[in-house]
């Protein structure tokens, strides 16, 4: 008994476009593009780069049968298991239960390459995925708008940090000056009770009648100092106490801005990418990494401290390697020329970081020929979108 062949690219009526727009990245189409040497214009957006892809696709030539062994070479493993299914009734169940798993682009194909699956089928099947595309566009506008939210929040803590962090260093500068002086006059009370003390047990001799109001003196003298030393002792406590206050406040700004930043570091793998496809998850996620800085070395140069490590997943999500100089604070100048000298590009965020740093890298970069951008903030979704731009670029 023959088998019969699967169902071509070329060979639908209308279901290019639906096809290339779930099962294939832009960065795999213009990955082959490349391959193929095509003369699209080196600016293209990604919408004049599918359209083109989708025109090619519907008729037989090289750049089809390229595009459909591309696709049976990424969706080998669906077409085998869909490739069980000996009539339309097994094949429809088959992705049903795929789309209620939230697998779509693998069995999208698998369906539209099927050979029994009729006209019936393949309509159900393309409305399907039509209405989850409206769907998904949909969720990633809320994400994109809830990025916004969770940076300007990340920014509303920062400041906050810093204004804690300052009162906090003034007051602790205020308290330890007030308590040394507070110390050293608790010595200096200390010796006057000592010596009021060796005069009272003095005049506490036989002694003349006439020297009893001294005596009393010297007693009222001494009662004076003790409660005076006892309100300095008081005074001290306080500031303790509200240094303790200042430093609880610190921990908790900082434990506020810690959760904000790791929701918005879950918030930018969707949003950066400017949205997933109809499967629910992104392509780039799926493969477990974002496409267009693989081998690169990215010199992030200032930025903030606790964001550090969040800026390297960025990078290195993208297949990039990271290195950090802080822009001179604790590394040294000769640190960042090391650096320098093994970096693709280098990237500076004015906001945050000295404007002579800032100009000394700048000058560095010119020397030694090195990619130089500045961000704009020090801000995840700033670096996030440089990383974009420059992974365009590159294809």
């Amino acid at each position: 008994m023959t088998v019969p062949a699967r169902r071509k690219l070329w060979e639908h009526e209308d279901y290019q476009c639906p096809i290339l727009g779930t099962c294939l990245s832009m960065a795999e189409l213009r990955k082959l593009a490349r391959r193929l040497e095509l003369t699209v214009l080196p600016h293209a957006s990604d919408y004049e780069l599918h359209g083109y892809f989708v025109r090619e696709s519907r008729r037989e030539g090289r750049i089809a049968q390229t595009v459909n062994r591309c696709l049976d070479k990424k969706y080998r493993k669906e077409i085998r298991l869909f490739a069980k299914a000996a009539d339309e009734a097994a094949l429809e169940a088959l992705w049903k239960q795929s789309l209620a798993a939230g697998d779509v682009p693998g069995p999208f194909w698998a369906v539209m390459s099927h050979p029994v699956a009729g006209m019936r089928l393949l309509n159900k099947v393309f409305g399907e995925v039509h209405m989850l595309s409206h769907l998904l566009g949909a969720a990633n506008r809320a994400d994109l708008k809830r990025l916004s939210r969770l940076e300007t929040r990340v920014d509303q803590l920062s400041q906050a940090l810093s204004r804690v962090q300052a009162a906090r260093r003034a007051r602790n500068l205020e308290w330890a000056v007030r308590v040394k002086d507070l110390e050293d006059r608790l010595g200096a009370e200390r010796l006057e009770r000592l010596k009021l003390s060796r005069q009272v047990r003095e005049t506490a001799l036989p002694r003349p009648m006439g020297r009893e109001d001294e005596v009393r003196a010297l007693r009222e003298q001494l009662e004076a100092a003790s409660r005076e030393t006892r309100r300095q002792a008081a005074v001290i406590e306080e500031l303790y106490r509200d240094n303790l206050i200042l430093r609880e406040q610190a921990e908790d700004v900082s434990a506020d801005l810690e959760r904000a930043e790791q929701e918005l570091v879950r918030a930018l793998p969707c949003a950066e990418g400017g949205g997933c496809g109809p499967g629910g998850g992104c392509p780039a996620e799926e493969a477990g990494q974002l496409p267009g800085m693989e081998g690169k070395t990215v010199l992030y140069v200032g930025g903030r401290c606790n964001l550090v490590r969040h800026y390297r997943e960025l990078v290195e999500r993208r297949g990039g390697r990271f290195h950090h100089h802080d822009g001179g604070m604790e590394n040294s100048a000769s640190e960042l020329h090391g650096k320098l000298a093994s970096a693709d590009v280098v990237l500076c965020p004015v906001d945050c970081v000295s404007h002579e740093a800032c100009l000394a890298v700048k000058k560095a970069c010119r020397n030694c020929m090195k990619p130089f951008h500045p961000l704009r903030s020090s801000g995840l979704s700033a670096l996030a979108r440089s990383l974009e731009s420059l992974a365009g670029n590159a294809n």
